[in-house]
């Protein structure tokens, strides 16, 4: 990391010596410095691109695999809760910070009552009030009612198959961080800061749900030798967490994640929950930028032996998903040892050193590790973003070349009469006309490629989300109309705990598998299909620019001959023509702060769904008081109840498909106009400017050459010896150009 920031910097130092080298330019006699304002736009963007961009490398994997260990270890100090509860929704980002500074980011009231007013749709208990009112948390009466509802709920309400129910934790955990945390929540987001001694606060809300579930995230500013000013990691909540819209955030951030560390715990090895996960990353087009760390538990492990065969099995098994993944197996939590050994109590020390009585584990975990650090470096610097510098560089190059040629054309010029300017602009007016109809044509031809882009990206989108064709909304409204409930399950329900939990616990298993859906097949999907449209309108831009960028090879052949023609070399500069390099995809996104609309489908379900049962279980019982009063028939036990509860499945799913529907037709709006139209104008604007630039460099200000017919009036000599300073110094940014661009071909060290 530390060559590669190194790089960074220089590049940044050349860019701002060379746009201070253009503010003393325009100093001089001229009419206009146009060309003067493009070189400096093209510094000073790159000057933004470069501090802008950001690596993002999202830590990743199931609950209690030691990701925040793992975290811990990079950063070489106990910064993070490691142990956190499973039920916490956030995402622990970490940057670079002088001093160690923690920034949690609150809900605002209205996003923590709307969460609320989701998780007690269709709440059991006849005295509860979903259907009489807007819940607001501050009322101590709503909290009185809710915290009245939840203790008359039963264990078998609170634990489902073997899982707490995440709606009533949710509830729980508002209703018991209140008192603690409500002076920090306001009407508005807002943040705030622990530094110095109460920084190790933030660990209070990381490590306990009824706190973090008031916060959107955490973003710690430390002091590691891994972070620089352009790098995160972030530390993600478990893949398997039971909440789907816990994962629904995870998959949020790894769409702008740079590179994914995927942690995998010794002691279980790759589990269920990890293929499942990973399957989701390859469906969302992600997988191509990954590292798998095993974190050995080395009290599991008798010998190396066995740790090796576990490392050969989990590359097996990761084959059939990633093929070549890149494992690297050592322990987290003895690496953070090591780096905190003058800090560890007893009890640690004493674990340290029975791990150190078996050399071969503790050497293979050292050799592991020093071969994760060289992968991570490559993956972070070489494998993309030493590219990007390249790119950078080329185009600080081109405006610098074209800098030293307005200079020495103008120092060749500087004692030439009238009539031989006049000569020369005559024999260059030819190309500077081509030079302004090519800029208008390629405008003009981008614009057009923009209106048929968005033609063809409006039926794409329309086509994908067609609720009556599109295999995404029918495959979910598949999902929902085949969704069955054994009915004997319901009965021994409805006879255990009453109608109304009956009915919320059916709702809560049926909301629960359809929030699973959507964030395992349904976002997966969504991403694909739009990373699939960005790289086709990358293609269609890049297609166009092809046949231009050889009109600007012929154009700069065209002057250069004409300069030489008229003895302007330009005191020996010579111009090589650049390949025009294509956009990238992730910076231009980046530059313009675009992102793509969060998929996380939160359904609002109606809490017309419990009157309406409720209505039909009271008419089916009044069918039963009637069968016994003219003593007919009567009807098994239950099946009031269980025609009711039935009925009720029957209105959740009618509500919840019209809910989807709607919801999904205001997605794919936001997706066309607020994310892939401006991508397009984006794309098509980045393309056009780089063209632009590519020739403008090349012309070297050669429309300024008549400007020196209005200026033989000023002092000569002073103009004279600015030029040779300028000459000079444009030379030696040059050269560190020159020699940077070599160090950028060779491989990383």
């Amino acid at each position: 990391m530390g060559n590669y920031q190194d790089k960074r910097d220089r590049i940044l130092d050349i860019s701002e010596a060379f746009v201070s080298l253009l503010t003393r330019a325009e100093t001089l006699p001229a009419k206009n410095n146009d060309v003067f304002f493009q070189w400096k736009t093209i510094s000073r963007g790159i000057l933004e691109k470069i501090k802008g961009e950001t690596l993002r490398v999202a830590v990743v994997g199931s609950i209690k695999s030691g990701k925040s260990t793992f975290v811990n270890s990079l950063l070489e100090g106990e910064f993070l809760k490691r142990g956190a509860g499973v039920v916490t929704s956030i995402v622990t980002r970490v940057r670079k910070g002088e001093t160690p500074a923690a920034k949690l980011y609150f809900k605002s009231w209205d996003d923590i009552n709307a969460e609320i007013q989701r998780a007690i749709a269709i709440f059991p208990g006849e005295s509860w009030k979903t259907d009489k009112f807007t819940f607001d948390l501050r009322r101590e009466a709503d909290r009185s009612d809710l915290r009245q509802a939840l203790s008359e709920l039963d264990t078998g309400h609170l634990i489902r198959q073997g899982e707490l129910n995440a709606d009533s934790v949710l509830l729980s955990s508002y209703l018991k961080g209140f008192d603690r945390v409500k002076d920090a929540v306001s009407s508005e987001s807002r943040t705030q800061t622990y530094t110095g001694d109460a920084f190790h606060l933030h660990r209070q809300f990381s490590g306990d749900d009824s706190q973090a579930v008031y916060l959107r995230d955490i973003q710690l500013d430390v002091d590691a030798a891994i972070l620089n000013d352009h790098l995160e990691i972030a530390d993600c909540q478990g893949s398997d967490s039971p909440n789907p819209h816990h994962l629904a955030m995870i998959q949020d951030y790894l769409l702008t994640a740079n590179l994914l560390i995927y942690v995998i715990s010794s002691r279980t090895g790759l589990r269920r929950a990890d293929i499942r996960f990973l399957s989701m990353i390859k469906k969302m087009g992600i997988m191509d930028n990954i590292i798998f760390v095993i974190n050995c538990d080395f009290s599991e492990h008798d010998s190396l032996d066995g740790l090796q065969r576990l490392v050969e099995n989990t590359d097996e098994s990761l084959a059939l998903i990633c093929p070549e993944p890149e494992i690297f197996a050592f322990s987290s939590l003895y690496n953070l040892f090591l780096t905190t050994r003058e800090t560890l109590s007893q009890k640690d020390h004493a674990r340290m050193s029975q791990w150190e009585l078996d050399p071969p584990l503790i050497d293979f975990s050292k050799e592991q590790t020093g071969q994760f650090d060289e992968a991570l470096t490559r993956k972070l610097t070489r494998d993309r973003y030493s590219l990007l510098l390249k790119n950078h560089l080329g185009r600080i190059h081109l405006a610098c070349e074209g800098f030293r040629r307005w200079v020495g054309i103008r120092r060749d010029l500087i004692d030439s009469d009238a009539g031989r300017i006049e000569m020369i602009m005559s024999r260059l007016s030819a190309q500077q006309q081509k030079s302004r109809e090519m800029s208008a044509m390629i405008r003009t031809t981008l614009d057009g490629a923009v209106t048929r882009t968005r033609h063809k990206i409006r039926q794409d989108v329309d086509r994908f989300f067609d609720p009556s064709s599109g295999d995404l909304i029918n495959g979910v409204v598949a999902f929902i109309r085949h969704y069955r409930t054994e009915n004997q399950f319901a009965g021994e329900e409805l006879a255990a705990t009453g109608f109304t939990t009956a009915l919320y616990n059916l709702f809560q298993q049926f909301k629960n598998s359809v929030d699973q859906f959507m964030t395992t097949s349904v976002n997966p999907d969504i991403v694909s299909f739009v990373r699939d449209a960005e790289r086709n309108i990358a293609d269609t831009f890049n297609q166009i620019a092809k046949p231009f960028e050889l009109m600007v090879h012929d154009a700069v052949v065209e002057n250069n001959t004409a300069l030489s023609d008229q003895g302007l070399t330009g005191t020996g500069v010579t111009v090589e023509i650049e390949e025009w390099s294509r956009p990238d995809l992730a910076s231009v996104k980046s530059m313009s702060g675009l992102s793509l609309p969060s998929a996380n489908a939160v359904m609002h379900y109606s809490a017309r769904i419990k009157s309406d049962a409720m209505l039909r279980y009271g008419a089916y019982s009044m069918v039963k008081w009637f069968r016994k009063l003219f003593k007919k028939p009567d009807s098994p036990k239950n099946s009031e109840g269980l025609k009711a509860l039935n009925d009720g499945m029957r209105r959740m799913k009618r509500e919840i498909e019209r809910s989807i529907k709607s919801q999904f037709m205001d997605y794919r709006e936001h997706i066309k106009f607020q994310y892939l139209f401006k991508f397009i104008d984006c794309y098509a604007n980045t393309v056009h400017d780089a063209l632009v630039a590519h020739f403008a460099s090349y012309q070297g200000g050669l429309s300024q050459i008549s400007d020196l017919v209005d200026n033989q009036s000023a002092d000569k000599q002073k103009i004279i010896q600015t030029l040779d300073e300028l000459q000079r110094e444009s030379t030696q940014i040059a050269e560190q150009i020159d020699s940077l661009r070599g160090q950028l071909m060779q491989p990383d060290t």
